[in-house]
């Protein structure tokens, strides 16, 4: 086994990784970029990266923990080289609410408008629905 097959055994079995995060983590350690891409690919056909299961288990605890939306969730995915049917799949097996958190977050009532457009770009930059954060805005908030 060569040396840039066995460092990237260690570093999948120790952190679930996409292949090309595992690429990227090769090539910061000096390896050849070349070597990594192979190593990666032939972890990969092994089962050792499963970019379905990776993007199950990053979209769970990027909404449930971090309170991410589908949109930064998925560019975020996308970035970690995880394929779009992957992603839509592991985004469809969730309940995206903005309205709960904006709630707890903020509260309700009136509110002037710098203030309004604030929590909606919070919310925008957690990667929830433009459409998604207006209807949750007009239900708890009115405008001064």
């Amino acid at each position: 086994m060569s040396d840039t097959k066995s460092a990237a055994l260690r570093l999948v079995l120790g952190k679930k990784r996409t292949e090309r995060e595992l690429v990227e983590a090769l090539v910061r350690k000096g390896y050849d970029r070349e070597e990594a891409e192979d190593s990666a690919a032939y972890y990969r056909q092994n089962g050792y990266i499963d970019h379905a299961d990776y993007a199950r288990r990053y979209a769970h605890d990027a909404a449930n923990i971090k309170g991410y939306g589908p949109n930064r969730i998925a560019r975020e995915l996308s970035d970690r080289g995880v394929e779009e049917e992957y992603i839509d799949a592991a985004l469809s097996e969730l309940v995206f609410d903005v309205l709960t958190p904006m709630e707890a977050r903020f509260g309700t009532g009136s509110r002037p408008l710098k203030e309004i457009n604030r929590i909606y770009q919070y919310f925008n930059r957690r990667g929830f629905a433009s459409s998604d954060i207006r209807r949750a805005m007009d239900a708890l908030y009115t405008y001064e």
